[in-house]
């Protein structure tokens, strides 16, 4: 499963809204909200990602939740 598909499944499991793309540099963004200890967890196992993931590095910055999420999807 790909390091989209895979956050998607973890966010939902987690019961957050959002969405995950990604970059035309090879970098992937994530947009999570909901309870924080739950967004903590995500942050967490992006850090590791999937299974065969290379992760270098994960920045994360804490903004106002988008009223306007619904679910968790991956972006194109």
């Amino acid at each position: 499963m790909s390091y989209r598909a895979s956050t998607r499944a973890v966010a939902r499991e987690l019961e957050l809204l959002g969405w995950v793309r990604n970059e035309t540099d090879g970098g992937v963004i994530v947009w999570a909200q909901g309870p924080q200890v739950d967004v903590e967890r995500l942050i967490s196992w992006c850090e590791k990602g999937p299974q065969y993931a290379s992760v270098k590095a994960v920045e994360a910055t804490w903004v106002e939740e988008d009223a306007g999420l619904n679910g968790f999807e991956v972006r194109r």
